[in-house]
C-alpha cells in the first residue's frame, strides 16, 4: 500500500522597491501591481523518500536563486539539489532575478530565495496521506507556432498579423493539458497542469503573473480554499497566443485573463 505524503507551502514575492521587469532586452522599472505573484512549494513524501516542486511566477528559476535557496536551507538535509525541481511560469511582468542580466536586483532576489525557504519548510511541515489522480485535457483555442514560412521561401519568427506574405506555419502547437493532481482528505488538494503556450500577453510595466496567473486563480476558487495549482507551460518556446489571421489586439491584460480563464474553464470539465 502506497505510503504517499504531500504537503504544500506558498509565500507572496510581489516587489515592494523599485527592479526592473524581465523578459525583453531593456530596462522596465515596474509602475504597479496588476495582481500579485508568488512562489509555491509541493512536497511529496513516500516510503521515507522526500522531494519537492518550487514553482515561480518568475521569467525563470535563475540558478544564482536556487543557489541561495539551497544555502537558506542548508539546515533541511532532507532536501539537496537531487530532490528539488525548480521551475518558472516564464512571466515576462515579474522581476529580474537573473544575475549579470539588466536591472538585475540582488536584494530581490535574496528576497526570494528567503521566501522561497519559508515555503519550502512550510509544506514540510503540512506532510499528509494523499492519492492521486490523472487526467488530460485538450484546447487549441489559445495557442500559435509564431514561427511561419513565408512566400518567399524562408521562415519568418511573429511575421506580425494580418502579413500577406505569410504561406503557412512552420510547425504545429501542443494541445494537450496532462494533468496531475493529489487528494487530501477526500478532496482535490493540488493539481499540476501543463499548457503549453508563452507568458507574454500583457507587456508594459505593471506586475503580474500573465495568464498563468489566471488560469491559477480561476481553477483555485474552484477546488476550494487551501488548495493549490501548480501551471506549467511546457515546452512554449515558439509557441504563442497571437493569431496572425485577425487583427485584433491581444497585447493587453484584458488578453491574459481571457486565455487564463479560458484554459481553466476547459481543465475543470476535466476534472
Amino acid at each position: 500500500m502506497s505510503s504517499l505524503k504531500i504537503g504544500t507551502g506558498r509565500a507572496d514575492i510581489t516587489p515592494t522597491e523599485p527592479i526592473s521587469l524581465a523578459g525583453y532586452f531593456n530596462i522596465r522599472i515596474w509602475n504597479k501591481v496588476l495582481d500579485p505573484i508568488e512562489v509555491r512549494v509541493l512536497v511529496l513524501e513516500e516510503n521515507g523518500v522526500c522531494g519537492a516542486i518550487v514553482h515561480y511566477d518568475l521569467v525563470s528559476a535563475a540558478e544564482n536563486l536556487v543557489e541561495r535557496v539551497m544555502a537558506k536551507i542548508a539546515d533541511m538535509p532532507v532536501f539537496s539539489r537531487a530532490n528539488v525541481i525548480f521551475s518558472a511560469i516564464h512571466t515576462h511582468t515579474a522581476p529580474e532575478i537573473r544575475l549579470g542580466r539588466a536591472g538585475f536586483g540582488p536584494d530581490y532576489t535574496e528576497h526570494v530565495a528567503a521566501q522561497t525557504a519559508k515555503a519550502l519548510r512550510d509544506a514540510l511541515a503540512d506532510l499528509a496521506p494523499a492519492t492521486t489522480v490523472r487526467g488530460i485535457a485538450y484546447d487549441d483555442r489559445f495557442s500559435f507556432n509564431r514561427r511561419y514560412w513565408m512566400k518567399s521561401g524562408g521562415v519568418t519568427t511573429n511575421p506580425g498579423k494580418l502579413n500577406p506574405d505569410i504561406l503557412r506555419s512552420e510547425g504545429p502547437i501542443d494541445a494537450e493539458i496532462p494533468l496531475l493532481g493529489f487528494r487530501r482528505d477526500g478532496r482535490p488538494d493540488v493539481l499540476i497542469a501543463n499548457a503549453v503556450n508563452h507568458s507574454d500577453t500583457i507587456g508594459g510595466n505593471g506586475v503580474s503573473a500573465d495568464w498563468p496567473g489566471f488560469f491559477r486563480r480561476t481553477v483555485e476558487a474552484s477546488l476550494g480554499a487551501g488548495s493549490m495549482v501548480i501551471p506549467l507551460i511546457g515546452a512554449a518556446g515558439n509557441i504563442n497566443h497571437f493569431d496572425v489571421s485577425t487583427d485584433a489586439g491581444q497585447s493587453c491584460y484584458a488578453e491574459a485573463q481571457r486565455i487564463g480563464r479560458g484554459i481553466a474553464q476547459t481543465v475543470l470539465a476535466e476534472l
